[in-house]
């Protein structure tokens, strides 16, 4: 038996009408601007690990592996939100899903199931609650409060209704859940060490980048290859003697309310509250009957992750888990990393594309136009806006 398989239109379409709907998003989906982790997580838990590291000379690498996170994706936010050129085309792929998910919720036949999707991700990164914000659709990410927006897992799961002026008839508005659960760029944890706030000017962000730009020369000599060669890094930071501004960036750098690419994940007690409040979330609802979890850009690296979904798998013969992998080799990676002997229920498969051709690589994209656009029948909404958008885009100036 092999985890790998397929899923047709009308699989899907009978999947999507009648269960609780969850996405899991990792990091490819938004590699065309922010940098892939690759095997930065891997490094940092081994330094972490090395007993024989002078702690000085940690710290030092520690700083370079953080900096390269940084510098790859965390400051990279500022780009989204300042929309750069580089950015439209992740924007158009992020609409195109976003609409196309939306529509199914407005079209959904079933009375009993709330219209409600759950969006869990490990990205940092602003591009679903920006996307989101720009089409108007209603967002829970878990924040409350007018001034201070102040983050509560419990927060989640509010349904949301509309009344009409005329005829009093009360709807139900299609909703999307938010759970960050690595934490995020616009999180703020710096000045309060009990509660996360939301800061959509990324303050924490620009004071990591001041004191990093002025550590820049110090940690000239130890430049971050890929693969990296953890051992060549701890050979050269030796050569640094002074890591003053070194120092100042670490601690400016663990104030950010993120998880670390790393498996000793917490800087501060509310993330590891929050970290295991939101997988608590992630399990409920894969804990319910006639569930759906949908992965995409996801390499199921995060052990505490994949062996929950693993283990709701076992337990939960109703919920299905489909993931998407981008190529033949992500697939192949996804595969090693899920012990197929535990999967007794069949109900994990893997999607990879249908050729190896570049053009029918799974990204965000493709996945929204291969298989979850289809399930709306031939001409939707998300159809019709797409013409609209080319069709104006083509008309002379």
């Amino acid at each position: 038996m092999s985890l790998r398989g397929k899923t047709t239109t009308d699989e899907l379409r009978d999947i999507l009408q009648d269960a609780h709907i969850s996405f899991l998003i990792g990091a490819g989906t938004s590699s065309g601007v922010f940098d892939v982790l690759g095997d930065l997580e891997t490094a940092l838990t081994e330094l972490a690990a090395t007993k024989t590291a002078d702690p000085t000379q940690a710290r030092t690498v520690r700083a370079a592996l953080y900096a390269k996170f940084f510098d790859g994706v965390v400051v990279k936010n500022n780009l989204i939100l300042d929309r750069d050129p580089s950015t439209q085309q992740l924007f158009a792929d992020h609409r195109q899903f976003v609409r196309t998910i939306n529509e199914l919720l407005v079209r959904r036949r079933s009375s009993i199931l709330n219209k409600q999707v759950n969006l869990f991700t490990t990205n940092i990164d602003l591009l679903l609650e920006l996307t989101l914000d720009d089409l108007g659709i209603d967002l829970n990410d878990g924040f409350t409060g007018r001034f201070k927006l102040h983050f509560d897992t419990s927060n989640f799961g509010a349904l949301r209704y509309r009344r009409s002026l005329q005829y009093e008839n009360l709807s139900e508005v299609p909703t999307f859940n938010l759970l960050k659960l690595h934490g995020s760029a616009a999180w703020d944890s710096s000045d309060d060490s009990k509660n996360i706030y939301f800061d959509p000017t990324l303050k924490q962000v620009a004071k990591v980048a001041e004191v990093l730009n002025a550590a820049r020369v110090e940690l000239e000599p130890l430049a971050v290859t890929d693969p990296i060669d953890l051992n060549g890094l701890l050979a050269a930071s030796q050569e640094i003697t002074n890591t003053g501004h070194i120092d100042a960036f670490v601690n400016e750098y663990e104030k950010l309310a993120i998880i670390n690419p790393t498996k000793e994940k917490f800087q501060t007690t509310v993330l590891n509250d929050n970290y295991y409040d939101l997988l608590r979330v992630l399990s409920n609802e894969l804990e319910k009957e006639n569930s759906v979890l949908m992965a995409m850009g996801f390499s199921f690296r995060d052990e505490h992750i994949k062996h929950l979904i693993v283990r709701a798998a076992r337990s939960n013969p109703t919920l299905r888990v489909i993931v998407f992998c981008y190529d033949d080799a992500a697939l192949a990676k996804v595969e090693s990393e899920i012990d197929e002997a535990l999967v007794r229920n069949s109900n994990i498969v893997l999607v990879g594309p249908t050729s190896s051709d570049d053009e029918a690589k799974l990204t965000l994209s493709r996945i929204t136009e291969q298989y979850l656009a289809p399930v709306l029948g031939k001409k939707s909404r998300v159809d019709e806006d797409a013409e609209d958008e080319g069709s104006s885009a083509d008309e002379p100036e």
